[in-house]
């Protein structure tokens, strides 16, 4: 019996301020250089990951750009945890990993590599005094929450 599972998300309803969209918009301009941070990451600790073809590292490269569209535009910008068919493409990545001998262990790791960057990152060009700190902060509890919602719907 296949497991289904649905995301019955509302947004967060706590408006983004301006500041905090300034940022996203930001940040979410330097996904170039974070996918390529997350996909080194994954390379380099996991051997599965280090030995991929180039083909196999543009699929991964792809699968990365998703996930980071998600923190920034879904989880963060809307707060709200996708929904079924915005964990489709994961889980197709996921069957192909799975194909190509990646062991689950360093799948789930890979995942787990990218949000640490993610906040890193985002919190990283804020002042510890400026407000929008306290906007992150209401929207951890989404992307942790997504996160755990993605490695489940790829297992």
């Amino acid at each position: 019996m296949q497991q289904v599972l649905v995301s019955h998300s509302r947004p967060l309803a706590i408006p983004l301020s301006s500041p905090l969209k300034e940022l996203l918009a930001y940040a979410y301009a330097s996904r170039d250089r974070l996918r390529e941070e997350i996909v080194a990451g994954c390379q380099s600790r996991f051997p599965h990951y280090g030995a991929l073809s180039a083909a196999e590292v543009a699929g991964l490269r792809e699968n990365v750009d998703y996930l980071i569209s998600g923190f920034y535009l879904r989880q963060v910008g809307e707060g709200r945890l996708p929904v079924a068919s915005e964990l489709e493409a994961p889980r197709r990545m996921a069957r192909l990993r799975v194909a190509q001998g990646v062991p689950l262990a360093e799948m789930i790791g890979c995942y787990q590599i990218g949000l640490p960057v993610l906040w890193g990152d985002l919190v990283g060009r804020v002042d510890a005094d400026n407000p929008v700190q306290l906007e992150l902060l209401k929207r951890v509890p989404v992307t942790i929450s997504a996160m755990t919602l993605a490695t489940t719907a790829v297992t």
